[in-house]
């Protein structure tokens, strides 16, 4: 993990310990993560899409093509979005790996559809106009992780990760009416399970053959 305080942001990837040049602006970083997290499009969709950040990330993805395949250069892409740029397979923070644990139990924001808050947080807390503002990645990544408790955009992430089962008898009905207005759509997959199953229960259809074909 580089250290913000006595490191240089990185702006190189290394693939079998040869270095190459990546762009580190957050907004693409941002559109990786959209494309493997929130995009609906077909398996080849996606992997044109993929192919195309890549080429934009990378100012020498032609010749790295040419040394080492699609896989490998996308594993380093993905250690630099994480924050190992030397693809050693640096040990994690404490904090990398509970954030990492909370994407892929129950996520708690959206880039896709939190643009908006984001976008009003980053202007609330530090004045930065994100549609104009030039951010590398670890930047961002460190001012969205340190945003003030009083910004929209936390009180949602607050209400989203709270577990009501943890809040006291009196303030359960709020935090129930604020977890619902926060809500994050269901991911497609989901949501097309739950509407199988309300189209079930609507014509009286057999739950048990939805829950076998939800388990192969």
């Amino acid at each position: 993990m580089t250290n913000l305080l006595t490191d240089g942001l990185p702006v190189r990837v290394t693939v079998h310990g040869q270095e190459y040049g990546i762009d580190p602006d957050f907004r693409l970083m941002v559109r990786l993560q959209l494309l493997l997290t929130e995009d609906d499009g077909s398996e080849e969709e996606r992997g044109d899409k993929l192919l195309g950040l890549l080429w934009e990330l990378l100012p020498e993805w032609e010749e790295m093509l040419m040394a080492y395949n699609p896989d490998e250069i996308f594993r380093a892409v993905l250690g630099f979005y994480s924050g190992e740029p030397d693809g050693c397979g640096q040990s994690r923070t404490a904090e990398d790996e509970e954030e990492d644990g909370e994407e892929e139990n129950e996520r708690v924001y959206s880039f896709l559809h939190d643009s908006a808050a984001i976008y009003a947080a980053f202007m609330q807390a530090y004045h930065i106009d994100l549609t104009k503002a030039r951010l590398h990645w670890y930047q961002f990544r460190a001012l969205l992780r340190g945003l003030p408790e009083d910004c929209l955009f936390s009180r949602m992430l607050l209400y989203r990760a709270t577990d009501l089962a943890d809040v006291p008898e009196h303030r359960r009905e709020h935090y129930r009416r604020m977890k619902r207005r926060y809500a994050l759509p269901l991911p497609k997959s989901e949501q097309d399970k739950n509407d199988a199953v309300a189209a079930a229960l609507m014509n009286g259809g057999d739950l048990g053959a939805l829950r076998l074909e939800n388990s192969e």
